[in-house]
């Protein structure tokens, strides 16, 4: 259910015989205040944006403004994601958004990836926020890793999990006795493929 955010609102101010520092700080409240009053004004029609950006900004230690650009950026970077990975499958390496220590939208590419992003993001709300990194595999490749080994533990009687870490440029692949794997892979004198790390965990997704 989607909650309008509720701006409480300072209705008069005591007046003290003090001077120049309490004006300021007055100003400063004010000021505040009237930020966010903008901001919820101009998006009064989405309230649940309105929501997450007050969670995101007291998460983040930035203000409401600041939060509501950023989270209005997700749309965009997922529409960037979708389209690299279908046209630029051979480098594109992955996408992610970075909140920290600096707000980015973090694309990775094998090889010519300043060239490559251009000309999708060039006048574009994306412009200013996407950072470009080097990978050593793309994101098909780690797909193509991760269902290989899916298939090999699965071969050798192994209950596992798998996805892909695209900040590591990375598949995995979660199990619970990492000690089971390794002895199994070595009787059946198999390894797994490139890319692909073992990660252990406590317990697997149960099947609903």
């Amino acid at each position: 259910m989607r909650l309008a955010l509720l701006l409480l609102v300072v209705a008069s101010l005591a007046t003290t015989a003090c001077g120049g520092e309490d004006d300021t700080q007055r100003s400063g409240v004010a000021s505040d205040q009237s930020n966010e009053e903008t901001t919820t004004a101009r998006l009064d029609a989405d309230d649940a944006l309105v929501q997450d950006a007050k969670t995101y900004a007291k998460d983040q230690g930035v203000s409401l403004e600041e939060a509501v650009r950023r989270l209005e950026l997700q749309d965009p970077a997922g529409d960037l994601g979708a389209d690299l990975e279908a046209n630029e499958w051979d480098t594109f390496a992955g996408l992610w958004i970075q909140h920290e220590p600096e707000h980015r939208v973090v694309v990775a590419f094998t090889r010519d990836g300043e060239e490559t992003v251009r000309p999708y993001v060039e006048g574009g709300s994306l412009e200013d926020v996407v950072e470009v990194r080097e990978a050593s595999a793309t994101l098909t490749q780690l797909q193509e890793a991760q269902e290989r080994a899916h298939d090999l533990v699965r071969s050798l009687g192994i209950r596992a999990d798998s996805g892909i870490d695209v900040e590591r440029n990375r598949a995995e692949l979660y199990v619970t006795n990492r000690a089971q794997l390794e002895s199994a892979l070595q009787q059946a004198n198999a390894r797994l493929p490139e890319h692909v790390a073992v990660v252990e965990v406590e317990g697997l997704a149960e099947p609903a």
